[in-house]
């Protein structure tokens, strides 16, 4: 039995602060985002539901991809443009010469 003085640590040192007890701020920023907007247009049930279709599937690239690894693919398709230099390749260009 714990004490209610005792501080209770994070078991894991990356585990991600929990709001409302279950979910994390990535999944309630757009819940929040979609009950707002949907509450102004009149459209909450139907954004609602695309924001849980949102985390559904963040979730699931986010277990099986690493980090940032749509925002690469995106780059790499060219969807992403950067400025050129030396040491980041023009993702369009498909051919390279040294």
């Amino acid at each position: 039995m714990e004490t209610p003085n005792r501080y209770r640590c994070k078991t894991h040192i990356n585990q991600p602060l929990l709001i409302l007890f279950v979910f994390t701020k990535e999944q309630v920023i757009p819940l929040m985002a979609a009950v707002a907007i949907g509450m102004v247009t009149k459209q909450t049930f139907i954004l609602v539901c695309l924001a849980m279709t949102y985390i559904y599937i963040s979730q699931k690239v986010k277990g099986r991809f690493p980090k940032a690894y749509v925002k690469h693919k995106l780059w790499s398709y060219g969807f992403i443009l950067t400025n050129q230099s030396k040491s980041i390749a023009n993702p369009v260009k498909r051919t390279y010469h040294r």
